[in-house]
């Protein structure tokens, strides 16, 4: 069942510390990034930076932004700037507060990313599933991706031992 009450926004630096609760809701404590983390990712590409709210809470946010195929980021790890030849839109995080899970908000925060990658002109999407959510992320066209280099499979091991890296085509 679909939620029709969530509003989606860009997030906003005042609302750091809602994601933060959301990603300590939905992720075990080795996947926490640090709120300097966020907010660089924040600054770094604010249009792919969004916050679901239920009747004004915060259930859930993603986090994105252009990237290079060849290239994991590495958890909990601020990244410098945005390459200056992108060949990909990246999701670098979604996360969905368990009790809101299976309502649909998952599926309008990647529609919105899949959205701002296609109108930047980007025809794949690229991520890394933990938790073993690759089926979850299958559901949205992703596919298993074996790393293209030595520094990905290393960077790769920054996340969960069930971490894989996975792309669509959109």
């Amino acid at each position: 069942m679909e939620i029709d009450e969530v509003f989606i926004k860009n997030l906003s630096e005042d609302e750091l510390d809602d994601i933060l609760i959301i990603q300590r809701q939905a992720y075990g404590s080795l996947l926490w990034e640090d709120k300097d983390v966020f907010s660089h990712k924040l600054h770094l590409f604010p249009q792919g930076c969004w916050i679901a709210r239920l009747n004004g809470n915060p259930v859930a946010y993603l986090l994105s932004h252009p990237w290079l195929r060849s290239i994991i980021v590495p958890l909990n790890r601020k990244t410098d700037c945005l390459p200056p030849n992108p060949d990909c839109f990246y999701i670098h995080d979604l996360a969905v507060a368990p009790p809101f899970r299976r309502q649909g908000i998952s599926r309008q925060l990647v529609k919105k990313a899949f959205g701002l990658a296609r109108a930047l002109q980007f025809n794949i999407v690229f991520l890394v599933s933990v938790q073993n959510s690759s089926t979850f992320w299958a559901k949205f066209g992703f596919e298993l991706q074996e790393p293209l280099n030595q520094k990905m499979i290393e960077d790769l091991k920054s996340y969960d031992e069930n971490a894989r890296l996975m792309i669509a085509q959109i």
